[in-house]
């Protein structure tokens, strides 16, 4: 089955086509995705331009060979169809996809990070990033790969990244991605209370005696499936979710990156519930968070 997936702006739906049965007989790619804390590490490095290039229909703009095209086949009322290019949805893509990248943009490795269709260049200064631009737009257009312009931001002192806004000296979570915790409503329902909880642990890091505060909610959270049933949300829940949204409001989310010939500090913190530390540096008298890591005791 095929269906189309509506956007939140005004442009075509998205076509999504189910691979499960596909996938259940393909023999997984263990090649890996970058991992994310590694890239935002990479980008920390005292960096002044960042420029972030997107490509139109990343995956449509690779073809695939001939005989793997009736994998990709799907029927609708219309008739049967089969994709020429790389399609969202095999188990297989996104692996596939990030090599082919990964080789396109080779000659750029010394300043240009990627993760899928995106493209980002790292400089030291202006006239640096301009060289580095013309180098990574040359490898692209060697293999006749083209840009969104609407979404590439070229030469700017902080670029978004992962649901990260990063300069050259701090990170911290995007407005947006803040905004779409906080709009969610209090959860009900077991997949509900996961769906919170997974939204607001990517940004732990930020957060700091996160585990602390949210362990009345991952004590529900962790039931078995013969057990969902005993999934309750009481007051003490209501309370643990409002306080890590308040967190989201009134802390200040954003982290330092390490600076060089500064010693590396790390503090710890244990109660009843949880454990805790953060790493920080201690910078002319000024003192700058690195990374809050935190862990609810069993």
């Amino acid at each position: 089955p095929a269906f189309i997936v509506p956007r939140k702006d005004n442009r075509p739906g998205r076509l999504v086509v189910d691979y499960r049965a596909l996938n259940k007989i393909t023999i997984p790619d263990a090649s890996p995705l970058p991992h994310m804390e590694d890239l935002l590490e990479e980008l920390g490095k005292g960096y002044k331009y960042f420029s972030r290039l997107d490509l139109k229909s990343g995956y449509h703009q690779f073809r695939i060979p001939t005989a793997d095209r009736p994998k990709t086949a799907f029927v609708i009322s219309q008739g049967h169809y089969e994709f020429r290019v790389l399609s969202m949805g095999p188990q297989n893509a996104p692996a596939a996809f990030q090599k082919t990248m990964y080789a396109v943009m080779k000659s750029c490795r010394e300043f240009c990070h990627v993760f899928l269709d995106d493209i980002i260049i790292c400089s030291k200064s202006f006239d640096e990033h301009i060289n580095h631009l013309k180098l990574a737009f040359e490898a692209l257009a060697k293999q006749q790969l083209v840009l969104n312009a609407s979404k590439c931001k070229l030469a700017v002192q902080r670029v978004v990244v992962l649901g990260h806004t990063v300069s050259d000296t701090t990170i911290a979570p995007t407005t947006d991605a803040i905004q779409a915790i906080l709009d969610l409503k209090e959860p009900r329902t077991l997949k509900e209370t996961n769906k919170f909880l997974g939204g607001i642990a990517y940004y732990r890091k930020s957060v700091p005696h996160f585990s602390h505060i949210a362990a009345p909610i991952h004590r529900i959270c962790n039931l078995t499936k013969d057990r969902k049933h005993l999934f309750k949300w009481t007051a003490e829940h209501s309370n643990a979710f409002h306080a890590l949204k308040h967190l989201l409001t009134t802390a200040p989310l954003f982290l330092h990156f390490s600076v060089d010939d500064f010693p590396l500090h790390l503090a710890t913190d244990a109660s009843g519930t949880a454990t805790g530390g953060v790493l920080f540096q201690d910078v002319n008298g000024e003192r700058h968070n690195l990374f809050y890591h935190s862990k609810v005791l069993s």
